[in-house]
């Protein structure tokens, strides 16, 4: 989360206003304000943040937030955000639209609230809701690009470059190798001695373990059914993660 002296008044604003709520499934509801202000880039999508709510929720009113010292852009922000009575929900989505403030905040809301993970046991109501979610996002122009790592040998260069455009191709955010240790980039290694080598090949393994934290699914480039050790440690850790696993081509 950013910091600064205008998001630790509106953090301390946002703890006092939710103090005892909790969500659908019974944890404190202050974890979800905060959960959306850390994405957050900017000292006012911060602070609009953590207070979408506390109009709608807890009462305040826009002179409060004056006086905790949110600034107008914010306080008018909130005010988007503040379903009023009587409003149908799209057209309440539509008018949030037209700020670039309080757009960036309600996708960040109902992404966080499409997760049905924080439920536990959703029910058809729950479904229903995340369908209406989902075409608020669609008015708000979101689209979420899925993100793929590429996982295999490199020796298959050639057959990584062409799944990373197909896939690309596709509508998919593609993560690949850096380097093609065994289909070039010679030269990066050549002068290296076993020392330098060795922490080299841990820095890119673990590097693609993390890779893997940022996707939402991995594939295999398995050509010719070939998975080599690192490989298989990948796809392991990408099961342990539940992350979903394609492969380039049919595993027996």
């Amino acid at each position: 989360m950013l910091y600064t002296p205008t998001t630790k008044r509106a953090l301390l604003l946002c703890t006092t206003a939710h103090a005892g709520q909790t969500d659908k499934s019974g944890l404190p509801y202050l974890l979800h304000p905060v959960h959306l202000a850390e994405q957050m880039d900017t000292e006012d999508e911060t602070c609009v943040a953590l207070l979408h709510d506390t109009m709608e929720d807890c009462g305040l009113t826009p002179d409060d937030l004056r006086y905790a010292g949110m600034n107008e852009q914010v306080v008018a922000a909130i005010q988007l955000l503040t379903h009023q009575p009587g409003v149908p929900y799209l057209d309440y989505v539509r008018a949030i639209g037209a700020s670039p403030l309080a757009r960036r905040v309600k996708i960040a809301d109902l992404l966080h609230n499409s997760d049905l993970s924080r439920i536990g046991q959703p029910t058809e109501r729950d479904l229903a809701r995340v369908e209406k979610y989902r075409k608020a996002l669609d008015i708000l122009g979101y689209r979420r690009y899925k993100v793929i790592t590429l996982c295999g040998s490199t020796r298959f260069r050639a057959a990584f470059e062409e799944a990373n455009k197909q896939l690309t191709l596709a509508g998919n955010i593609v993560i690949s190798v850096g380097l093609y240790g065994h289909a070039g980039d010679g030269e990066v290694w050549e002068d290296a001695d076993e020392d330098t080598l060795t922490a080299t090949k841990l820095m890119l393994d673990d590097m693609h373990k993390r890779k893997i934290d940022m996707a939402d699914e991995i594939f295999v480039i398995n050509v010719g059914g070939y998975m080599g050790s690192s490989t298989r440690s990948e796809i392991a850790y990408a099961k342990a993660h539940n992350k979903p696993v394609r492969y380039l081509e049919p595993v027996s």
